[in-house]
């Protein structure tokens, strides 16, 4: 079943307010964590936070088709933890925005991401996309990229204007694998599993989020959604610097996807 917020969220901001903290260049913190405190979760960000508002919306679907080479270079890279690795996305905001999104990870723990806005999401890069792909990531031909993996998911968003932080919570996440032309593979859902992450010029022990995080034991994860798909959805791959990742999948869902 979709997730239901508990509450209606009054204190509220638009996207046009919520200019001052894009943090394109930040430092990001995730955690996953099962829904059964995600209410309590919710009550408390109403409390300490605005809320994004898009369309009358407390939660906008995200459409994300990632590309990798077909030898999964960035998952690996991940996998295998090398610093400055990136990746390559078409992500879809709602029903309108739609941009190509490079992330790049940097030796620094910084995450920077480069975005341009195209009219839909394609199952192969122009040649444009492809010059913007070697422009803004190191060490990858863009030539070499394929669509591997959609995540589809719902995302709210709270915003602290005095630290400059945003709290995105993922709700609802479902992962398909895609052939060359787009046709889904594999379908998987993780409806247990929800997805928190600060996103910040600095971490912050000033940010209420943190803290309520503390307060609970949720340690940071690290949870890339797009790893997660991947090993979700090819078994045969490399996966054991993901085995307590994915031992706690496991034991959030009792082995039932």
């Amino acid at each position: 079943m979709p997730y239901k917020v508990p509450i209606e969220l009054t204190n509220t901001i638009t996207l046009d307010e919520m200019d001052s903290v894009k943090l394109l260049n930040r430092k990001d913190t995730k955690f996953g964590f099962s829904a059964e405190i995600m209410d309590e979760l919710i009550i408390f960000m109403a409390e300490r936070y605005r809320s994004l508002v898009v369309e009358e919306k407390t939660a906008t679907d995200y459409h994300t088709l990632y590309y990798d080479t077909p030898n999964f270079k960035f998952y690996l890279d991940h996998h295998n933890k090398r610093v400055n690795r990136g990746k390559v996305r078409f992500r879809r905001y709602g029903e309108k925005d739609c941009y190509l999104e490079t992330k790049l990870k940097n030796n620094k723990d910084r995450t920077i991401k480069k975005r341009k806005k195209k009219k839909s999401i394609p199952f192969t890069l122009s040649e444009k996309s492809q010059s913007f792909v070697n422009e803004t990531l190191i060490d990858v031909n863009a030539e070499d990229l394929i669509p591997q993996t959609w995540v589809h998911y719902k995302r709210m968003t709270f915003v602290n204007l005095e630290l400059k932080e945003r709290i995105t919570l993922d709700i609802d996440l479902r992962y398909e694998k895609v052939d060359l032309e787009g046709n889904v593979l594999r379908s998987i859902e993780t409806p247990s599993l929800m997805i928190a992450e600060a996103k910040q010029d600095g971490l912050s022990k000033e940010s209420y989020f943190i803290q309520f995080m503390r307060e609970k034991k949720i340690q940071e994860t690290g949870l890339s959604k797009y790893c997660m798909a991947t090993f979700l959805l090819n078994e045969e791959i490399k996966q054991n610097r993901f085995k307590k990742k994915r031992l706690f999948l496991d034991k959030l869902h009792h082995g039932n996807y």
